[in-house]
């Protein structure tokens, strides 16, 4: 997930959906749900088990905005040898 959005940058189940930039996130996810098909609903519950844990110096937040949909993003200080590990290549947006 680090390496498909980065640090700080906000995103929602929809943007996941819709966006091509976020495709890559969208098959990763897809791996980790029943069956591997993209649902929406399961992929959140998944997010929500993970949110509010750290993991080598990053943590999965989230917080309903205006709209009460919820927005997710990665804080924290990734670990050097997790950041190290991580493919060069910077988000694609």
């Amino acid at each position: 997930m680090l390496r498909n959005v980065g640090l700080n940058h906000r995103f929602t189940m929809a943007e996941i959906d819709t966006k091509a930039a976020l495709e890559s996130l969208k098959n990763e996810l897809k791996t980790h749900l029943r069956f591997g098909e993209w649902d929406k609903a399961a992929a959140g519950r998944l997010l929500r088990r993970h949110r509010d844990v750290p993991f080598k110096g990053v943590i999965l937040r989230s917080i309903s905005n205006r709209l009460k949909v919820q927005e997710w993003w990665l804080d924290g200080n990734p670990d050097p040898e997790f950041a190290e590990s991580r493919e060069e290549e910077p988000p694609p947006f």
